[in-house]
């Protein structure tokens, strides 16, 4: 149990004041986020393979059904994206369209760089082997597989507190009644515990399939999906 929380801690320190820095000195994300991500993940595939001995079955990246994990993942991963794309499409609960200025400021090039590089290394495949493989595999060297993974996918929710509150800046949530400010927090505090749902729906794929190749498509593909339609409404 040590060693996992050592590790969420981590986490949640290390992504929320990356993005704390990129938000305050407007340094380009692109120099930063992929770099530090490749590195986060590189040091912690040692400390989980070396100090504390996990298998690479253990982690989700050897044995299992691989090819039929990934089949399951991407059809997972497009039934899951329909609604959320939907919402975005139509967002009734929102003042405007959504934003993201992260997003919308992106020429091509740039959008096939996130799309590309960035969503697969630095978001789907560097998540998906943090928490459902490494964090997931610690606590349940301790608790049961119910337990581990509400407890690794709060710690995924509260990685997102940062970035979800610079989202929730720029798209205004409209709830009858309710004073903006209110029906602000309402919003974000609701964006946090959808990341935890999501994050556990993936967790519950990689137990069910045994490897981490279907969490990742449907991560990829869900993702994506919200930052193409999001580009195009831009």
């Amino acid at each position: 149990m040590k060693q996992a929380i050592v590790l969420s801690i981590a986490l949640v320190l290390l992504s929320n004041s990356i993005a704390l820095f990129v938000y305050a000195t407007g340094v380009d994300r692109q120099l930063i986020y992929l770099p530090w991500t490749l590195v986060l993940l590189t040091t912690a595939l040692w400390w989980a393979r070396v100090p504390n001995r996990l298998s690479w079955a253990a982690i989700g990246l050897s044995g299992g059904a691989w090819r039929q994990s990934a089949v399951l993942g991407m059809v997972s991963g497009l039934g899951l994206a329909i609604p959320l794309v939907i919402f975005l499409a139509f967002p009734f609960l929102l003042a405007q369209p959504v934003r993201y200025r992260e997003i919308q400021d992106l020429d091509v090039i740039g959008l096939l760089w996130r799309l590309g590089v960035e969503l697969t290394i630095a978001t789907a495949l560097t998540e998906e082997i943090l928490f459902r493989g490494i964090l997931q595999a610690l606590f349940k060297r301790s608790l049961n597989t119910t337990q581990a993974l509400i407890s690794t996918n709060t710690v995924f929710a509260l990685w997102h507190l940062v970035a979800n509150a610079l989202s929730a800046q720029q798209n205004a949530l409209v709830l009858p009644l309710l004073p903006t400010a209110v029906a602000q927090i309402i919003g974000y505090l609701g964006s946090l515990i959808v990341v935890g749902i999501g994050g556990v729906v993936l967790s519950v794929l990689r137990e069910r399939t045994n490897h981490l190749a279907g969490s990742i498509a449907m991560h990829w593909i869900v993702v994506a999906a919200m930052t193409i339609l999001i580009y195009l409404r831009s």
